[in-house]
């Protein structure tokens, strides 16, 4: 739901590293993708697109401009969706889902600078397909069928009333921007929002979970306050660049899972026998300030000192006994991540627990800062050649929330900032009208990432909290090539090759709580170290090749074919055995596509009439897998004495499918 309608898109930025002080976010640490919505235009005009695909998928999208008046210009896109999923069960049920986007933004402009205000609105919601098994693993259906995808079939699924799970993502955000020119060389920009995210997932009949956790009611939300300032001055050889950002987050984190029989209501927030559940309160803030100077001293050498100063605090308190009611008999269990296991103050003086707090119901609040560094050069020694590179420190708080992790399962006192440190260096070439190649782009790129105390939580699928922690190493290269030979013939490569391993790895707590090699101590504790392991799922190489070619008569585009392959490498798997990855591979896959656009006009209107063709091979791949610890089928296996595991699980990819667009603009 956060991912916009295609047709609104009309950009990407794409950032390697964590970028410069000034527009760095909480979140980068290897990179960011910034995808940017139309704007308005002086000009009116208005766009509308319709799409059919296979398995009744639908999408209608549509664009609008007013242009100016009196210095104000909006803009408003967005569109609908719903289809099912190339995954369908033996009764038919096709995993239905369907989506919606809205946004605007409005703009007013004047000799002084601009005020902006826009609004982006998103909800999607569908029945979620689960994994399967790769290979046999006497897996038996509710009908008495061996499930997996060499026995049921490759897109094979449970049927609708063995297992259903429907998810719903939505976002509201809403922001201001004023931008002002103090002075000829001074000027100023000031940007408020205000975001609200809300997740729904719901599970009935579930064969996977059986007993007083079969549903699932699971309803967590955010309230996101936030405020930019930026001020710039320039000067004669050099730029200048200071300010910072605030943002505040309440996170609710509410969840149960319970059984219906056993007096519990998701719907009504009631908790019974057996219920896990969990609504935890986390206020987080984070604060930075940054400053940084493009020097200049010459208009083919720019140099980027830079350097922020960030700050993380964040505040949880257990809600869970407040904001649930609870069955006649329900004794709720009663933890404090503030003592080790089996030192708890707070054991429940009212008996033996069969109901489970997820949370902590000792509060905790802490703040942790750090200064981060950084230093970027470009020179432009020719007009066709640029030469780049760049040192950052980064720095970002660990994930909130779920079901365990910092400040619920884990004494908060442990809690650690993520520090990353990028280095990379590249050069870019581009030539107009050259002999030869005529009109291309072409670049390459080196790059190393130290990327430090991380917290990992994983949840598998019994519900078992797994705390974890890292350090991890990145590097390798991208290269890329776009060339117009002629003036109707298009090319482009694209390739990145990225080896990644964890230099530490340590199962049973945090880097801080076990230390980060193996001690008696740590190992006392139960912590479990998997050092100089492959990062999961982190591909070893990237490649993408195509060529469009546009068909010309009496110098008018009437047909544009497109033909583009994806490969993408092998990726080492993560154990639900060890919670840990593990050197074992998924195969590499590579799919082939094809497009046709054929440009229509009619009595001064303008159509544009598109195929698409994904997978022309039919190929079957597995874009996920994973080796199961066998928590997640087995209430399906018919000998519960003997559930294995160490199997693969794996969400297989889509299948050759067929799109046709039909656009229209005036």
């Amino acid at each position: 739901a956060t991912l916009p309608q295609n047709l609104v898109m009309q950009n990407l930025k794409v950032t390697d590293g964590p970028g410069q002080p000034m527009n760095r976010w909480y979140t980068d640490i290897g990179g960011r993708v910034d995808f940017v919505p139309v704007q308005p235009t002086v000009g009116h005009h208005l766009s509308v697109a319709a799409t059919q695909g296979p398995y009744g998928q639908q999408n209608i999208a549509f664009v609008g401009n007013t242009g100016q008046f009196d210095g104000w210009s909006t803009v408003i896109g967005g569109g609908v969706g719903r289809g099912n999923s190339y995954r369908q069960g033996p009764d038919g049920f096709g995993n239905h889902s369907k989506n919606g986007s809205i946004f605007g933004k409005t703009l007013k402009t004047f000799s002084a600078g601009s005020l902006a205000f826009g609004a982006l609105y998103s909800k999607s919601g569908g029945y979620r397909p689960p994994v399967i098994p790769t290979t046999d693993v006497g897996l038996i259906e509710p009908n008495g069928t061996h499930y997996s995808q060499s026995t049921t079939g490759f897109f094979s699924d449970l049927p609708f009333n063995a297992y259903n799970k429907y998810d719903t993502n939505e976002m509201a955000l809403f922001y201001a921007r004023e931008r002002f020119n103090l002075s000829p060389s001074m000027s100023f920009e000031n940007l408020t929002w205000y975001n609200h995210i809300r997740r729904f997932h719901h599970r009935t009949t579930d064969a996977l979970s059986q007993g007083p956790r079969v549903d699932e009611w699971n309803n967590p939300h955010s309230n996101i306050f936030g405020e930019k300032i930026n001020i710039t001055q320039v000067l004669p050889y050099n730029t200048i660049n200071f300010g910072g950002y605030l943002v505040h987050e309440l996170y609710n984190s509410r969840n149960m899972f319970f059984n219906p029989a056993d007096g519990a209501s998701g719907k009504n927030q009631v908790i019974g026998k057996g219920t896990k559940f969990r609504s935890g309160r986390f206020h987080q803030n984070n604060v930075a300030f940054f400053a940084q100077d493009d020097i200049h001293p010459i208009p083919q050498v720019h140099i980027i000192p830079g350097v922020r100063v960030d700050g993380f605090s964040t505040t949880y308190s257990d809600q869970a006994f407040r904001d649930f009611t609870f069955a006649p008999g329900v004794v709720a269990s009663t933890h404090c991540s503030l003592y080790p296991t089996g030192s708890d103050p707070f054991k429940n003086v009212f008996g033996t627990p069969n109901a489970f707090d997820q949370g902590s119901i000792c509060g905790a609040h802490e703040s942790r800062s750090a200064v981060e560094p950084s230093i970027n050069v470009t020179t432009y020694p020719f007009h066709w050649l640029t030469i780049y590179g760049g040192y950052d420190v980064t720095y970002r708080s660990p994930a909130f929330g779920g079901g365990g992790g910092m400040f619920q399962q884990v004494d908060p006192k442990y809690y650690l900032l993520a520090e990353g440190k990028y280095a990379q260096i590249g050069a870019k070439l581009h030539f107009v009208n050259a002999p030869g190649l005529r009109n291309f782009i072409a670049g390459v790129n080196f790059f190393h990432n130290d990327y430090t105390n991380q917290e990992i939580d994983v949840e598998t699928a019994a519900g078992v909290n797994l705390t974890s922690g890292g350090s991890t190493a990145y590097h390798g290269v991208d290269a890329f090539f776009d060339d117009d030979p002629t003036a109707n013939l298009h090319l482009f490569v694209n390739f990145a090759g990225e080896a990644s391993k964890f230099t530490t790895y340590v199962t049973g707590g945090t880097l801080a709580s076990c230390g980060k090699t193996a001690n008696a101590a740590g190992l006392a504790k139960g912590c479990q170290y998997y050092n100089n392991l492959p990062v999961s799922y982190v591909p070893n190489y990237t490649f993408n090749a195509g060529v469009y070619y546009a068909i010309q008569h009496h110098n008018r585009e009437i047909l544009e074919p497109q033909l583009w392959l994806k490969s993408i490498g092998s990726q080492h798997l993560w154990s639900n055995n060890t919670g840990a990855p593990v050197k074992q591979t998924m195969p590499s896959y590579t799919t082939v596509n094809l497009g046709l656009t054929a440009p229509v006009s009619f009595q001064k209107q303008h159509f544009n009439l598109k195929l698409d063709v994904m997978n022309i091979g039919d190929l079957k791949y597995n874009e996920y897998e994973y080796i199961s610890s066998g928590g997640y089928f087995a209430p399906l296996f018919p000998n519960q004495n003997n559930v294995p595991s160490g199997y693969i699980n794996a969400y297989p990819g889509a299948p050759r499918t067929v799109y046709g667009t039909i656009s229209y603009q005036f």
